[in-house]
């Protein structure tokens, strides 16, 4: 199976590749391209930041360069063995990978962080969802804790989502950032 997905391994995540990293079919697929994750970390800089729903740790991996500390979770125990490994071939030994869901992480939870990115899974019974409380988890319900935890919050929406919509659920948005790269939107970031 990574035969079959070498060659468009090698042009989304390059460095990845290049050092023999090991993806799934559907986590390559689902990952942000190593270039957008550079871009998306280099907006943002602190000492520790927290990833929910960290999927393959591309932005984690992205984001360890720009914070001191990234502690990235995700329920999927075999993705974050996948991450873990990835990380010793890229030697990012900043990156603390957490088996939990998002809800159990926040309900037992006792740092604070300098920033808080969710990027949540859009996909429910293989239909893509666009409202922030249809997606995993659910980013609306997790609102009112993460803001006890850090005062800044980056949500990645899909390109499709109503911005105006998300001012309306998330509430105090300060920025909004869409990324595109070669003529194609990737990304678009709610921060609050």
């Amino acid at each position: 199976m990574q035969v079959e997905i070498n060659s468009y391994a090698q042009l989304k995540l390059p460095s990845f590749h290049q050092n023999a990293c090991f993806y799934t079919r559907r986590s390559l697929e689902q990952c942000t391209s190593e270039r957008v994750a550079r871009f998306k970390a280099s907006l943002f800089k602190g000492n520790h930041i927290l990833i929910l729903a960290a999927g393959l740790g591309i932005d984690d991996w992205a984001f360890s360069s720009t914070f001191k500390q990234v502690v990235a979770v995700d329920p999927d125990e075999e993705l974050n063995a996948i991450a873990g490994y990835n990380n010793i071939l890229m030697k990012r030994g900043n990156i603390e990978r957490i088996t939990l869901t998002a809800e159990a992480f926040i309900a037992h939870n006792t740092r604070r962080f300098d920033l808080i990115y969710i990027d949540p899974d859009r996909r429910n019974e293989g239909q893509r969802q666009i409202l922030l409380s249809q997606h995993q988890p659910d980013v609306i319900a997790l609102v009112p804790e993460l803001k006890k935890i850090s005062e800044k919050l980056l949500v990645k929406c899909s390109p499709m989502y109503d911005h105006e919509m998300g001012a309306k659920e998330l509430g105090n948005i300060t920025d909004v950032y869409i990324i595109s790269y070669k003529g194609e939107v990737k990304e678009m970031l709610l921060c609050c």
